[in-house]
């Protein structure tokens, strides 16, 4: 009792030390702290709480609970960041200044991401591409022309070195890649154009040439024996992270004519290398982008077997209450443009602790009393 009694004492004191200290600096400081300052006193205090009386079961997404069972820990059961556009390299400084002078947005162009084996050495398990249709096939840009800057040029490309680091890391958590088919490129250059069907096909091809069969996770590896897919992750078929250690599986950013294209003869995804952006209750749903954490319908999307990814901040806007409304969403890829390496620890985003991942807040087995998944993942 006499513990318990030093502990709360501490608690407290460290408590209102902290909150004091954040209130200062919100006044005097906008980007907000990645560490536990960050968060205010409450979070503070429940954290040491949880720290020194493990028994206490105390109402915060960052108390950390026993170390989970891994071989029986599903993929919709875990949290990890994602970077929004993965690949992108600061246009030169005149051609920026031009883009800025035409279109004022072009001041989020303003940032170079570091290549996609250091982010994922970094905890990225999550990348967003988007890619241009030129003649040479499918390219890695934003925007042709203007912010076209790219540390992996070709689609191709980046496969080749996600795959290499794949096969290096064998136990990896899961990565998933975000594919975005842009359109504007052949508005702004003949050397582009849209994309048809042929073409979206064609992502298959290449997703199947870099990545071995046995490290790619599919539709297909998901439905299993159930009728569609989303019979599938309504019932929980989701694979464990036993299972799926080392995989890489990919998703089409798309609810368009690109998607319609890709679905057509297979509604369930059928025998294709992607999942796609999905409608809700569909045969291929399975995958949703809700880009807005402080969506209320995330959580119980999350619960109905759904895989979602959110949003926590954007360019020139981390706020910290926006971060933390991601955190505790229950979504399960927490995309930033603040990723940890590319920024001070005063302003990068990354998950409580730097883990790697973490059990999800909401579909979690312990909820809100998160824990760490680590890597290398166990083996069946």
């Amino acid at each position: 009792m006499a513990s318990l009694v030093v502990a709360v004492s501490i608690g407290v004191s460290f408590s209102c030390a902290l909150s004091h200290r954040h209130a200062h600096a919100s006044l005097s400081m906008a980007p907000p702290f990645r560490s536990i300052t960050r968060l205010g006193g409450d979070y503070a205090m429940r954290t040491l709480l949880g720290l020194l009386i493990p028994g206490i079961l105390l109402p915060a997404t960052h108390v950390l609970a026993e170390q989970p069972d891994l071989k029986n820990l599903r993929l919709n059961q875990i949290q990890v960041v994602g970077t929004h556009n993965s690949y992108h390299v600061r246009p030169p400084a005149g051609i920026l200044k031009a883009a800025i002078a035409v279109r004022k947005d072009a001041q989020e162009w303003d940032y170079t991401r570091q290549p996609l084996d250091q982010q994922l050495e970094q905890g990225i398990r999550n990348f967003e591409l988007d890619l241009n249709l030129s003649d040479k096939g499918w390219q890695v840009m934003h925007v042709p022309g203007f912010d076209a800057g790219s540390t992996v040029p070709t689609f191709a490309d980046a496969l080749a070195l996600v795959s290499r680091w794949s096969q290096a890391h064998p136990r990896h958590i899961p990565i998933s890649l975000l594919l975005e088919l842009k359109e504007e490129g052949f508005q702004l250059s003949r050397a582009y154009r849209r994309p048809e069907a042929k073409d979206v096909l064609q992502l298959d091809e290449q997703i199947r040439a870099a990545i071995p069969v046995e490290r790619l996770l599919t539709p297909d590896d998901v439905r299993g024996k159930h009728q569609t897919l989303w019979e599938a992750v309504h019932q929980n078929q989701w694979p464990t992270l036993s299972a799926a250690a080392g995989k890489i599986f990919v998703v089409l950013h798309e609810n368009g004519a690109n998607r319609a294209a890709y679905l057509q003869g297979h509604p369930a995804l059928e025998g294709r290398a992607m999942f796609v952006e999905s409608d809700l209750e569909q045969p291929h749903s399975a995958v949703l982008i809700r880009n807005d954490p402080t969506d209320p319908q995330i959580a119980p999307l999350a619960k109905a077997g759904y895989l979602i990814r959110t949003r926590v901040d954007a360019q020139r806007s981390e706020r910290p209450e926006r971060r933390e409304k991601g955190l505790a969403s229950g979504a399960h890829v927490l995309t930033t443009d603040y990723p940890r390496g590319e920024f001070a620890a005063d302003r990068a985003f990354s998950l409580p602790g730097g883990a790697v991942a973490r059990t999800n807040p909401v579909t979690g087995p312990t909820g809100e009393r998160t824990s760490d998944v680590k890597e290398p993942l166990p083996k069946e």
